[in-house]
């Protein structure tokens, strides 16, 4: 579906009416009193066109939130990064910065909220950009005691965790702290998988 999406215009074209209409309906109204009605009325399509493209508006916001940190990612890394210590830092800022910039349009909403909920869209992400790292390592074969897949999932989870109560607490930490705090268990968690030349800088 997302790959005849992506091979359609037309298609991107209403994903993106629609997308706008609900980011333009948000900063109107809260998100609980969005109905479809006021997307597709704002989008000027009908209902069947866009339930043809998603489930229900929380199908639709979480595609926001995906496309977004998406493209916060795609400007912060490398075009294709590897698996070293300063994508790794990278990826950590570009994860508080997502999370800092959503939940300084809020009202310090509870990690149960609707917003809180929204947000594991970012944990899901992350999971895929690592899991992607973790496979194209050409260490993970070797030393590895975990596969890829756990590895990334306990890792996304390290820098989720963290980022989103960090950003959403008060006092807040300071990014530059977090990492500091971060990094040494991040990388002891992905040590068999790091690039070797990153690993030997990083310890030196």
């Amino acid at each position: 579906m997302l790959k005849e999406i992506k091979n359609d215009p037309r298609a991107r074209r209403t994903r993106q009416l629609l997308q706008q209409a609900m980011n333009e309906l948000m900063s109107e109204k809260r998100f609980p009193e969005i109905t479809v009605q006021d997307i597709t009325a704002r989008a000027e399509v009908n209902r069947a066109t866009f339930y043809a493209h998603f489930v229900d508006k929380y199908d639709l916001v979480n595609a926001i939130i995906r496309d977004h940190f998406q493209n916060a990612l795609d400007a912060n890394l490398p075009k294709e990064p590897t698996l070293t210590r300063t994508n790794l830092v990278l990826l950590i800022e570009t994860v508080y910065s997502y999370l800092s910039g959503f939940t300084s349009q809020c009202s310090a909403p509870h990690v149960d909220s609707d917003q809180g909920l929204m947000m594991r869209q970012v944990q899901m992400q992350l999971y895929t950009v690592l899991l992607e790292w973790l496979k194209r390592s050409a260490f993970h074969t070797k030393s590895a005691t975990t596969t890829p897949e756990v590895a990334a999932m306990m890792t996304s989870w390290a820098i989720f965790g963290p980022a989103l109560q960090s950003s959403w607490g008060s006092p807040k930490i300071p990014s530059q702290q977090l990492i500091d705090q971060l990094m040494p268990l991040v990388q002891s968690a992905l040590k068999a998988y790091m690039q070797q030349d990153m690993v030997l800088s990083a310890s030196g």
